[in-house]
C-alpha cells in the first residue's frame, strides 16, 4: 500500500507553513482570555505572585505542533487498517513515555519522530520514511535557528 496523495500534500503544507510560524507571536496565556477587572484574574494574579509562574515559548510550541501534525499523518499512513501496528504503536509510545524524561515539547516530537521512522521502515514504507526525514530535518533546522536567535538577542 502506497501513501496517499493527501499525506504528501499535508507534509508539503506543513513545510510551507513553518516559514511563517517562526515569526508568529501568539498570546495563549491565561491572562489574555480575561478582562483586567475579572475576579478570577485577580485571584490568579495573587496566586501567581505568591507561588511564581512559568512563561512558555509559544513559537517553539507552534513549530512542534506543526511537526506533530506531519508525524501523525505519516503514522496514519503506516498504520492503515492494521490493528497489530496500531497496538504496537501504543505499546512503543507508552514505553518511551514512561522511560524518557521530557523537558521540552520539541523533545517529545523527536521521540515520536524516531518511533514513526522505525515503524515506517519496518512496515515497508521506506519511501514515506524518506519523505518524512527531510521534512523533520527542515523543522529541526528552523527550531535550531530560532533558539540561536533567542540566545543572541
Amino acid at each position: 500500500m502506497t501513501p496517499s496523495l493527501s499525506a504528501y500534500l499535508l507534509v508539503a503544507a506543513a513545510l510551507l507553513s513553518i516559514a511563517g510560524l517562526v515569526h508568529l507571536r501568539v498570546d495563549v496565556t491565561f491572562e489574555s482570555f480575561l478582562e483586567k477587572d475579572d475576579p478570577v484574574l485577580i485571584a490568579y494574579e495573587e496566586f501567581a505572585a505568591t507561588f511564581g509562574r512559568r512563561r512558555k515559548d509559544t513559537r517553539s510550541l507552534c513549530i512542534t505542533l506543526v511537526l506533530l501534525a506531519v508525524l501523525v499523518a505519516v503514522l496514519t499512513q503506516v498504520i492503515g487498517d492494521n490493528m497489530a501496528r496500531a497496538f504496537g504503536l501504543v505499546g512503543a509510545l507508552s514505553i518511551v513515555r514512561f522511560r524518557t524524561v521530557v523537558e521540552d515539547t520539541a523533545d517529545t516530537a523527536f521521540v515520536i519522530f524516531a518511533v514513526t521512522l522505525g515503524m515506517a521502515v519496518g512496515a515497508g514504507y521506506a519511501v514515506l520514511a524518506a519523505i518524512c526525514l527531510p521534512a523533520v530535518a527542515v523543522v529541526a533546522i528552523v527550531m535550531n535557528n530560532y533558539d540561536r536567535q533567542k540566545e543572541n538577542g
